[in-house]
């Protein structure tokens, strides 16, 4: 079918509106921060264009007037299959993949196979908060290593964790890799050391690398899998083209499981779903790990200009704040720890005094009190009025 030509744009510069779309991060302000006047920093979404590559294979589907049931093509896995290798040099064959309605309806599932109520499962806090909740909401026993943050970056205190995976017989670890909320890349030593823990006590990684291509100056991301023929074989990796392309709405992932026994248990379980596959969400997907590495690598360069102007401000006009430099993703993790705020007292000053909605650190684990977690992924004429704002309202805090 031959395509119209349609006329779309990328600027990131221009402030888009989003009204009218639905957009949770907007609609839930008055619900979440009692206000519906914050800027709103918080949800990991994108107010920035999506690829034109993308918005023209929807277009070109669009044009066709069937939309019936449809499978997931040779032509989209390749896609994938090939994206892989040219950003991680990983092979990785058609066969090891499933598709799910996302990264944590997965995760949700895996847990669900794999464990039964009560079995521990083991994170790195602090970290993204809904890991807590799906191991919580299945009934799984939620274990927590609390991570340290050493030179301006967390470290994993390797002896913690595994003392909690033997004394509680943890059968399942999350990794958050690369780590939400702060950005940080995680070396393949410190995943191979993950991995030799895990082997040790027989523990199955379930690794969520749905920021991996997010990669900022220069740094290559190192999937767990990749680490070793151990890693290989017990872990299931879990990628979507949601957070590199901004496409959360179509509500789509794909796991990557290499071992063909967890690959079958995991395939049976979401056969019990009864899911049929979102026709535009696949053609995104294809046309995003098809074409979108041009887009891509703009985006990646407006977002580390996007921090290098945070950072900038923040160290000339608050020196109190500190900022935890992102390797990947396009979140910022703020440390307010200097304000000597408790946790309801900066969250009220950032709402009520700054009229900013961002993510309360404290969600993400006991270890992240005191911070707050910004999106960087806008227009930066909104960063500048946020930090105007900021600014404002700490001089007012002083003089007070």
């Amino acid at each position: 079918m031959k395509a119209k030509n349609h006329s779309f744009t990328e600027d990131f510069d221009s402030e888009w509106s989003r009204a009218g779309t639905g957009a949770i991060k907007y609609e839930m302000r008055k619900k979440l921060f009692g206000s519906g006047e914050v800027i709103p920093l918080w949800v990991a979404d994108m107010d920035l264009p999506m690829a034109d590559e993308i918005k023209e294979a929807l277009a070109q589907r669009l044009e066709h007037p069937f939309f019936g049931y449809t499978l997931w093509t040779d032509s989209c896995k390749d896609a994938l299959v090939r994206w892989m290798y040219k950003r991680y040099r990983w092979s990785i064959s058609p066969k090891w993949l499933g598709l799910s309605m996302g990264v944590m309806p997965s995760i949700s599932f895996l847990l669900e196979e794999f464990t039964a109520e009560q079995d521990p499962v083991i994170i790195l806090s602090p970290v993204y908060n809904p890991f807590r909740e799906v191991v919580e909401d299945g009934n799984r026993r939620l274990v927590e290593s609390a991570m340290k943050l050493t030179g301006g970056k967390y470290v994993v205190d390797f002896e913690d964790f595994e003392k909690k995976i033997i004394r509680f017989g943890v059968k399942v670890f999350l990794l958050c890799n690369p780590h939400n909320p702060s950005g940080r890349m995680w070396t393949a030593e410190e995943l191979q050391k993950l991995a030799s823990v895990c082997e040790r006590h027989g523990v199955l990684v379930v690794s969520d690398e749905i920021h991996a291509d997010l990669a900022l100056q220069g740094k290559t991301h190192v999937p767990f899998a990749k680490t070793g023929e151990w890693a290989k074989n017990h872990s299931v990796t879990c990628v979507a083209p949601s957070k590199t392309f901004n496409l959360a709405g179509f509500n789509t992932s794909v796991t990557i499981i290499p071992n063909s026994k967890l690959r079958v248990r995991f395939a049976r379980r979401m056969q019990k779903l009864h899911w049929s596959y979102n026709t535009l969400a696949l053609t995104a997907m294809e046309a995003a790990y098809r074409d979108g590495n041009r887009w891509l690598e703009r985006l990646k360069k407006y977002v580390w200009e996007n921090y290098l102007f945070l950072r900038n401000f923040v160290e000339k006009e608050l020196p109190e704040v500190k900022l935890v430099e992102p390797e990947a993703g396009y979140l910022l993790w703020l440390d307010f720890r200097d304000w000597k705020m408790t946790v309801n007292e900066l969250n009220d000053f950032l709402v009520h005094e700054a009229r900013l909605g961002l993510s309360d650190g404290a969600s993400f684990g006991k270890e992240g009190e005191g911070f707050q977690r910004l999106n960087m992924a806008c227009s930066r004429s909104v960063l500048e009025q946020a930090m105007r704002q900021l600014k404002e309202a700490a001089e007012k805090l002083k003089k007070e």
